[in-house]
């Protein structure tokens, strides 16, 4: 009985999550373009080059970076 009460409320539950999903991706495609991956890309970029630096220069430039992807969030 458990499994149609948990199943009907999945049922119920799924406009829902259709709409939030919908306005996920409505709000990355306004954020980050057409390609989501890009910006996740660019991040792991970042943050490596952040992690390798080794002189204050490369550190103030990867300061810079995570700046600017926290400003495009």
């Amino acid at each position: 009985m458990a499994f149609f009460t948990g199943l009907l409320a999945l049922l119920k539950a799924i406009p829902a999550l259709v709409s939030l999903m919908t306005e996920i991706a409505d709000w990355m495609k306004s954020n980050f373009g057409d390609d989501p991956a890009t910006f996740l890309l660019d991040a792991a970029e970042t943050f490596k080059k952040a992690r390798e630096a080794k002189t204050p220069q490369e550190r103030k430039d990867a300061a810079v970076h995570i700046s600017q992807l926290i400003r495009r969030l």
